[in-house]
Order: C-alpha cells, then sequence, then structure tokens
C-alpha cells in the first residue's frame, strides 16, 4: 500500500504535562468541509511513489458514508484555533491483531511545532480504546540507506521521532511498497507495541497487517 508519515523536522516530543492543542475528527462524507484540506495536505506532503489514488480515498468515504465498518479512518487533526493542521489514515479492524497507519502528515506551515508527536498519540490511543484486540501499530518509513543527502537525514530523523515515541525498527526482513500504480519501492517496517512483543510476534503481526511482502531474510530484531 503506502508508506507512513512525512514529520519535516525535528518535532520533538511533547511532556506528558503538556496540554494537547490537537482534536481528531474523523471525515465521515465527502460533503466535510475539512476533506479538501486533508486531500491539500495529502497531496502536497507525499512523493507521488507514495500516494493511493486519490479516487481510491474517496471510496473510502462514500463506504463509510453509507454506514459501513470498513475498519478505515480518514482523520483530520485540528488545532485549537479551529485550522486543520494534520491528516491520517489508518486501518484497525475489530477482530484484528495489528493495526495500519498508512499516512500522517503535518501541514507544511504548521510543522516544527510537536503537532506530529500529539497526532500520532491520539491515533495510538484511540485505536487503543476502539480495538482492544490491537496489539501493535505497523507503518512503512523510507530507508535511510537508500537516500542521500537532505533526503537521507530526513528519513533517519523520522525513523528516530517514531522510536522515541514508542515504535520500533523491525530488523531482518525484506519488505517492498507497492501502491498499485507506480513502481515499488523498498521500505523498512516500523511496529509500534501495545503490549511486550518479541521480534517473532512483531513479525507474525506486520505480515497479518502487510501480506506476505514482508519476508524473513535473517534473524528478526525489533530496536
Amino acid at each position: 500500500m503506502a508508506r507512513k508519515g512525512l514529520i519535516g523536522c525535528h518535532d520533538f516530543a511533547m511532556t506528558e504535562s503538556a496540554p494537547s492543542r490537537i482534536t481528531l475528527y474523523r471525515i465521515r462524507s465527502l460533503d466535510d468541509v475539512r476533506y479538501d484540506a486533508y486531500l491539500d495536505i495529502y497531496q502536497t506532503s507525499f512523493p507521488l511513489d507514495e500516494q493511493m489514488l486519490v479516487s481510491s480515498l474517496n471510496r473510502i468515504v462514500r463506504e463509510i458514508a453509507a454506514g459501513r465498518d470498513t475498519g478505515s479512518t480518514l482523520a483530520v487533526g485540528v488545532d485549537e484555533t479551529g485550522q486543520v493542521a494534520a491528516m491520517v489514515y489508518y486501518e484497525a479492524d475489530a477482530e484484528a491483531v495489528g493495526a495500519a497507519l498508512w499516512y500522517l502528515a503535518v501541514s507544511g506551515s504548521m510543522r516544527c511545532r510537536g503537532l506530529g508527536t500529539e497526532v500520532y498519540q491520539a491515533v495510538a490511543t484511540r485505536i487503543r480504546q476502539e480495538r482492544p484486540s490491537i496489539r501493535a501499530l505497523v507503518f512503512e518509513v523510507e530507508r535511510p540507506e537508500d537516500a542521500e543527502g537532505d533526503r537521507r537525514r530526513l528519513a533517519e530523523r523520522r525513523i528516530a521521532f517514531y522510536r522515541r515515541n514508542g515504535a520500533k525498527l523491525l530488523g531482518g526482513i525484506r519488505y517492498t511498497q507497492s501502491v498499485g500504480w507506480q513502481p515499488p519501492v523498498p521500505m523498512h517496517v516500523m511496529v509500534h507495541p501495545f503490549d511486550p512483543l518479541t521480534p517473532e510476534a512483531a513479525f507474525e503481526i506486520a505480515r497479518s497487517v502487510l501480506g506476505d511482502a514482508v519476508e524473513a531474510v535473517g534473524e528478526l530484531s525489533l530496536e
């Protein structure tokens, strides 16, 4: 599918005592006034080889509007002024053991303020509350070793950001992302455990989310 998230700077984690400035609102119909802002952040935050077709997102929203529980959530993060600051798309089925975080991005004009941390933590909290069977959140990140210069540094910072927020890099695997209309891209997989997990358990959860595209090619690790 698609890889997750553009965090455009260091985006240091907020302390636990800091009040939240972000509220998540689900997109429930194509007529939602916030959906345009959702799509603007989406299209300006991710390279084409990471983007699902907008028509696919529209189909998901139409299914939600029709009352179908697909496990998919499209949501915006709105700040205290009412401005849409972020977008997120995740899947968490009621009976699944792993949830997929497909996209998370903060508006370009609002990065470097710690909002990415707040959105990420809000998503993890909501999944744990609404889907008690979920043991971990799974997502894709760019491989720094395949990039150069600023792109490499950004990929390294992105992994560090998610590690600070509780996620771990799943090692000993090979994974290739495909959005269906662009060439496939090798990616790393990260797992955010909600319960203690062995590398082997994390690998099985990742496969349950991402399918056979996740292959074991060495000794599994989770760090």
